[in-house]
């Protein structure tokens, strides 16, 4: 007997036939498509944020010779922060395009092939194949989805710090208009 999580995980996977190993993978890879979904959903309203927060400081600045040393230190380090995590939204919106040039599951890899090439390639492909195919999509697309929950964390741990130095060249942008 096998002790701990991984070792019943060990046990159970052994006494699986090939076929349920592939359901197995297929609904891990189902389930790691939908991560990298929930982490490109965050992304519009973290972005819409931080370009809101943006707008309002370029909209509250006035002339250059109005600036005081203050509201010119937080509003720049406002935007620099809410640019910060702007960029790390941008990384993370990016799609990666790097995986397997032989797979039949990587849109990459399809995209790559003709229609009649493709087709011969799902009509050769064997059960060994399909399991190899499926265990690196699931490897890719994990390390795709832990990615952009990385870079989705960061920006927003980057813009809320941005929030209360945002805060204080509000208001100190809008004391120069008074």
């Amino acid at each position: 007997m096998l002790g701990g999580r991984n070792g019943e995980l060990r046990k159970v996977a052994s006494e699986m036939d090939a076929r349920e190993r592939i359901r197995v993978m297929e609904l891990t890879l189902q389930r790691l498509l939908g991560l990298v979904s929930a982490a490109d959903s965050k992304i519009s309203a973290v972005f819409a944020a931080g370009v809101a927060m943006l707008g309002v400081l370029a909209a509250l600045a006035p002339r250059p010779a109005c600036w005081t040393l203050f509201t010119g230190l937080t509003s720049f380090a406002a935007a620099l922060l809410v640019l910060v995590s702007l960029v790390l939204l941008s990384v993370c919106a990016f799609p990666r395009l790097e995986g397997p040039t032989d797979s039949l599951l990587f849109f990459a890899s399809i995209a790559k092939q003709t229609p009649a090439g493709y087709k011969a390639g799902v009509a050769e492909l064997t059960e060994e194949a399909y399991m190899h195919d499926l265990t690196e999509q699931c490897q890719r697309n994990a390390t795709i989805a832990f990615r952009k929950f990385l870079l989705v964390r960061w920006s927003l741990v980057v813009l809320f710090f941005a929030i209360p130095v945002w805060l204080i060249a509000v208001y100190g942008l809008y004391q120069l208009r008074q």
